[in-house]
């Protein structure tokens, strides 16, 4: 069973998460309708919105104190193995598949976000023993 703890990160992460991504999604939009490649624009937002979530996560979602240079690695490649997983689902939705990319980067927001959860859950931002230290470094 989920925790209550588990509970108050995921809803935490969602709303940061819900906030973020239809941001990030308009900005997509804008700027494909545009003309700007959707893989290029996935190249620019991705970086800029997973820094945000970082600042925002880390500090209310998961209340985490240890030690910043650590987690930010860790936060790193998360969001880098989230990117890869990203720009997948976009190849094979888009090139493979032949679906429109608006579809397909808006199923790629909810897949990629369950599949950053789990890592920040688990190794970005692991509980912290009495002693205030991190368990992973």
């Amino acid at each position: 069973m989920i925790g209550r703890d588990s509970l108050r990160q995921l809803f935490r992460y969602g709303l940061i998460g819900l906030g973020l991504n239809g941001l990030g999604y308009a900005t997509y939009l804008a700027l494909t309708s545009l003309g700007a490649s959707p893989f290029w624009v996935v190249g620019l937002l991705y970086p800029v919105f997973a820094y945000l979530s970082f600042l925002l996560n880390r500090k209310w979602s998961f209340a985490y104190e240890g030690r910043i240079i650590s987690n930010l690695l860790r936060y790193i490649l998360a969001h880098a193995l989230g990117y890869l997983l990203n720009l997948a689902v976009l190849y094979v939705g888009v090139e493979t598949l032949r679906f429109p990319h608006q579809y397909v980067q808006l199923a790629a927001v909810f897949i990629v976000a369950g599949f950053l959860f789990i890592q920040f859950k688990w190794y970005v931002y692991p509980r912290q023993p009495a002693d205030g230290r991190p368990r992973v470094t």
